[in-house]
């Protein structure tokens, strides 16, 4: 049987990266952009509101800025939560539909 990628909106994204630092804070992401390589490390949310997102490197302590999340085709998490398990790549999409 053929395992199809979860693919979530951007409205959903946007939704989880509030919940993961309200609710579970240790938990990191990584993601990566059209075109590009997966981020090498996880990163913390430190911040997120309608100006934009900051994620903290867990290992160097860098600081990455986006202020458009829709740049990210793909995410996954290091620890579970919610619906979403860990380690498992889903793509984002710019409207509600799956893939």
């Amino acid at each position: 049987m053929v395992q199809h990628k979860k693919a979530i909106s951007i409205l959903e994204l946007k939704r989880l990266l509030y919940d993961l630092r309200d609710k579970q804070s240790y938990t990191c992401i990584r993601f990566r952009f059209l075109g590009g390589m997966w981020q090498k490390d996880f990163l913390q949310i430190l911040k997120i509101d309608e100006i934009g997102t900051i994620f903290q490197n867990e290992f160097s302590g860098e600081l990455l800025k986006l202020s458009k999340l829709y740049n990210i085709i793909q995410f996954e998490l290091d620890h579970n939560f919610q619906q979403y398990q860990a380690h498992f790549h889903y793509d984002v999409v710019l409207d509600n539909t799956t893939a």
